[in-house]
């Protein structure tokens, strides 16, 4: 990215966009996985407490 140093923003964006895409797909399943544990968690401390 040293390269893309005092170019315009859409240069930039335009490099970069591509490169976000890629690490979002990724990492989507673990995000997800992470995400509903998470949920899971919480609504059974809710369930306890009732």
């Amino acid at each position: 990215m040293s390269d893309m140093h005092g170019s315009n923003a859409e240069a930039v964006l335009r490099r970069l966009i591509p490169i976000v895409r890629g690490w979002t797909a990724y990492y989507r399943a673990v995000a997800s996985t992470t995400t509903f544990s998470s949920l899971d968690h919480h609504a059974g401390d809710g369930e306890r407490a009732t």
